[in-house]
């Protein structure tokens, strides 16, 4: 290999992502060349002016001064070359379906350039998500002209505004190396910018990462699908229960419910399943969960053979399980509308809070939420008011370009109301106690406990019961640890 110095760190692709990363890894002590094609965004980078809703890009950036040599970017990958040894490459990879199910375009120009360059000596390192194969079949043929250079690939388990954050402090590192000389360097990177320890590392081919990686995003969508599942089963059940209830008595024992929350978290204290991701709640969605199912799911059928039969339905499971859950809590938001008007209310109005893809986002990425999943049943099937309710301009906007008119849009914060609300109107708000309609003041529930709110508003003996509570999570408890976890359909 070359004579390049070790700390030097060429980044291909400064977005979001290889932005934070190149960040992280910059503040462990490594100079840093990230590379991208907009010379507004470069400028903006060397400046250190760049602004960024990603939590952390901004502090990290503006401790760095203009002239310092430990992080600057450049325009060509040429100069990104010549600056390391070690090509770390960022691109995007966005979902087109079809065989390929990832458009490998701005990969395959990346490796493309390094060939035409005729590299040599270099360790390159693909950390977005590719289709199995792709490191041990498209990327040779691509570097051709290249010499004694490796390839592996090191994908980040991470999700959108925490970037960093996961990046900082990951539950394992998946290293499919091109070379032990390449797996040394990528595992010895990795734990001198990690914040949580030593997470546990993973080392295999570079064929067998590519896998593992659209597996593990696999089986945990099909975990949130089975815990969603019992949810709905239990929350069918309870109806069923209360329908054959001898007496008024009977049907409001709280001792006799069948409790969805009180299974999920029986079932996850067994330590062969675990409560992270069981939690019934909204599905998954998001940048990364789907589209890795249906890549793992199309992968199948591109192997299966006569002799090595396949089924890739365990595959498409999850994501069919997702849909079906969206609609049947599309269903309990109808009913419970329909309810409240025959309790007297004029119209009804379903409102929908925190439609980022997953709770409390700092950026406005709304790529497959569940809630606007919902939300879009739920209009196209009733004659309900859909309203889409924040406090945030960009979260507003982000909908509006996905969705138009289809919604009306409140500028508001949580459990706010507009000034000019119509008289008899019934609000019923997705995950939260609903207000009273006017008039009667007959209050309706939506059954889709996903904030711990409603859960303790429904249940005094809670822990969580009290105002304010459901926000005070620690961080355990968002992960799945605490003894009153959040649904986790949000990670990535």
């Amino acid at each position: 290999m070359s004579s390049l110095p070790e700390d030097a760190i060429t980044v291909i692709g400064a977005g979001r992502l290889g932005l934070c990363w190149a960040l992280c890894v910059e503040q462990a002590g490594y100079r840093v060349k990230a590379v991208d094609i907009f010379p507004t965004y470069v400028e903006a980078i060397n400046k250190r002016t760049l602004r960024s809703s990603e939590p952390g890009v901004a502090d990290m950036l503006g401790k760095l001064a203009p002239d310092s040599e430990n992080l600057n970017a450049c325009l060509t990958v040429a100069e990104g070359a010549a600056f390391s040894k070690y090509l770390y490459i960022f691109v995007q990879t966005p979902s087109t379906g079809g065989d390929r199910h990832y458009d490998h375009t701005h990969l395959n120009d990346v490796l493309a350039q390094l060939n035409t360059l005729r590299v040599r000596d270099k360790h390159i390192v693909i950390c977005c998500t590719v289709m199995p194969g792709y490191c041990d079949h498209v990327a040779p043929s691509l570097l051709a002209d290249c010499t004694n250079v490796t390839v592996s690939y090191s994908p980040e388990f991470i999700a959108q505004g925490a970037i960093v954050a996961g990046t900082q402090r990951p539950d394992m590192v998946l290293i499919g190396e091109g070379s032990k000389e390449a797996g040394d360097h990528i595992e010895e990177l990795t734990m001198r910018y990690v914040t949580n320890g030593k997470p546990p590392v993973h080392r295999m081919s570079a064929g067998s990462a590519e896998l593992a990686k659209l597996s593990l995003n696999s089986f945990i969508t099909l975990k949130i699908a089975f815990g969603n599942f019992i949810g709905d089963l239990a929350d069918a059940a309870e109806e069923n229960r209360k329908r054959y209830a001898a007496s008024d008595a009977e049907r409001d024992d709280k001792r006799r419910k069948v409790d969805k929350m009180q299974i999920a978290r029986a079932l996850g204290s067994d330590s062969r399943v675990g409560l992270k991701c069981l939690l019934p709640g909204y599905g998954f969605g998001g940048p990364c969960f789907p589209r890795d199912g249906r890549a793992l799911a199309q992968y199948a059928r591109t192997v299966t053979t006569a002799s090595c039969p396949l089924d890739a339905g365990i595959a498409d499971t999850p994501g069919q399980a997702n849909d079906s859950h969206a609609r049947f809590q599309a269903t309990q938001l109808m009913a419970a509308a329909d309810r409240a008007i025959k309790c007297g209310a004029k119209a009804a109005t379903i409102v929908f809070d925190d439609v980022t893809f997953k709770p409390r986002c700092a950026v406005p990425i709304v790529l497959e939420s569940q809630k606007l999943t919902i939300a879009q049943i739920v209009r196209g099937e009733c004659e309900h008011t859909v309203v889409i309710r924040s406090p945030r301009d960009d979260v507003l906007s982000a909908v509006k370009r996905d969705f138009g008119t289809r919604f009306e849009y409140w500028k508001l914060a949580e459990d706010t109301l507009p000034s000019d609300k119509p008289a008899g109107m019934a609000y019923i708000v997705a995950d939260d106690e609903l207000l009273p309609t006017e008039g009667d003041g007959v209050k309706v529930r939506v059954p889709t406990n996903t904030k711990l709110g409603a859960v303790a508003a429904e249940d005094p003996t809670s822990p969580l019961h009290g105002p304010g509570k459901s926000s005070e999570l620690s961080e355990a408890e968002k992960r799945g640890d605490g003894p009153s976890s959040m649904p986790m359909s949000f990670t990535k």
